[in-house]
């Protein structure tokens, strides 16, 4: 009897595992199937296809549909990767509804909305569902799925990983003075040409905004170093490391950071961007004096940026070289000039906030009283500086990011995932804990009006 009733235990127990092979096989069919046919009913998008391969979670997803570009960013099939990764997605009237694991998801294309979980955010970029395959910017695809990054430039793929680092953001910082940070020289060359450096821009945003420290990026469109030939204007040519540049300053905005025009290319002539003045301060630089010209390099400078989706706040001149006459076509374009106002050049500036009427339009000068750090070396003199610094002045400085690379070592774990290890010795970690300590608070610069 009780062999009997093993062998009937042992019959019901193969049957039941056999249903559940059939099962997980049969979901797996449709899902294939489901997603051969989108695929085969997908018409294509009006923009550049690009072959770059996509990793996610160590698994190579070998897409049947193809990665877009549209002025270096990329949009991704989102609704094909979610399926390739065991998510299910069903699209309706615009609306896109997810589910991933444990997460809930659903995308508004028309209203330029996600919501994860109950909880709205808006989309960066457009979404865009056609022939019912949804695609999304990769800025967005990121902040869906909370995924972290890294880009291997020379084998043309992009790692997606889920975010493990510590995203929580630390108390907000009560003061009675006003402070704010520019990151300096911010260009898509020179110093920044590697995927490590751009990933490393990119830790020290995730600092800041764990922080709750708003920053400003002066952002240079056009990279030219002519005795190298090099001209690298990122809305002009298309290459995976300009993708790269353009995503870490989507990436900036994403942790509260305020993007600015640092002239449009920081030089003229023969000189280096970042090295060289751009507009005319005295007879021996060369420059043209008159506004036509300024007004011009503004104009080329806007249209960059406007041809890649980028806000720009403020206005920065070069080393804060430019006269009067050409001052005043910055001040048609922008209502803040994040430098002291000066009419001289740059020789004599003013340490207070000028502010002023141009052409019935208010602008306001924000000065950087507390000047900038040269190099690790004068972290020292600068902490001295905040702690003399006028109490009637802001607790404003520029910065420039690389002085930080040498305390960010970036390593990959087993599985790819890369880990940072930050300094909290850093040069910018004692800065903003001085300012702090002497009770300043940071603020972005359209909070001051």
């Amino acid at each position: 009897m009780k062999k009997i009733f093993k062998n009937k235990l042992v019959m019901v127990i193969t049957i039941f595992f056999l249903l559940f092979i059939f099962s997980i096989k049969f979901v797996s069919s449709e899902i294939l199937n489901r997603n051969k046919e989108n695929i085969s009913n997908f018409k294509g998008l009006d923009m550049k296809k690009d072959s770059i391969l996509i990793n996610f979670e160590n698994k190579a997803l070998n897409l049947g549909l193809p990665i877009y570009v549209e002025n270096n960013r990329y949009y991704l099939p989102l609704s094909e990767i979610t399926e390739k990764v065991g998510g299910k997605v069903v699209i309706e009237n615009g609306l896109a509804n997810i589910n991933l694991k444990n997460d809930n998801i659903k995308i508004d294309s028309i209203n330029k909305k996600f919501t994860v979980n109950k909880e709205q955010y808006d989309l960066k970029r457009k979404a865009i569902i056609q022939d019912n395959v949804l695609y999304v910017s990769m800025i967005d695809f990121t902040k869906i799925f909370n995924l972290k990054t890294y880009w291997d430039i020379q084998n043309k793929t992009i790692f997606f990983y889920k975010n493990r680092d510590k995203v929580g953001l630390s108390e907000e910082k009560h003061g009675n003075k006003a402070a704010l940070i520019r990151l300096e020289d911010i260009t898509a060359g020179g110093i920044y040409s590697s995927n490590e450096a751009l990933e490393k821009l990119r830790v020290i945003a995730d600092y800041l905004y764990k922080q709750n420290i708003p920053f400003h990026v002066a952002w240079v469109p056009r990279y030219v170093k002519p005795c190298d030939n090099i001209d690298n204007d990122i809305s002009e040519s298309y290459s995976m490391y300009n993708a790269d540049f353009l995503f870490t300053l989507d990436y900036f905005v994403d942790k509260n950071g305020v993007i600015g025009l640092h002239g449009y290319t920081h030089q003229y002539g023969n000189t280096t961007s970042v090295d060289g003045l751009e507009f005319h301060r005295s007879k021996s630089d060369n420059i043209p004096e008159d506004k036509s010209y300024s007004t011009e390099r503004i104009n080329k400078a806007l249209n960059c940026a406007e041809k890649l989706g980028i806000k720009c706040d403020f206005f920065e001149t070069p080393h804060y070289g430019i006269l009067k006459n050409q001052l005043s076509s910055v001040e048609e374009k922008f209502s803040y000039i994040y430098e002291p106002y000066s009419e001289d050049g740059g020789a004599t500036c003013c340490e207070h906030i000028f502010k002023t009427n141009s052409n019935g339009k208010k602008v306001i000068y924000i000065p950087t009283p507390l000047d900038y750090v040269d190099g690790k070396k004068d972290c020292s003199n600068m902490l001295k500086k905040i702690r003399k610094l006028n109490q009637n002045l802001l607790g404003s400085f520029f910065y420039h990011p690389y002085i930080e690379f040498e305390d960010i070592k970036i390593d990959r774990g087993e599985d790819g995932y890369p880990y940072y290890n930050y300094s909290e010795q850093s040069v910018l970690h004692n800065i903003i804990n001085q300012l702090q300590r002497q009770n300043y608070k940071f603020y972005k610069i359209n909070d001051i009006k």
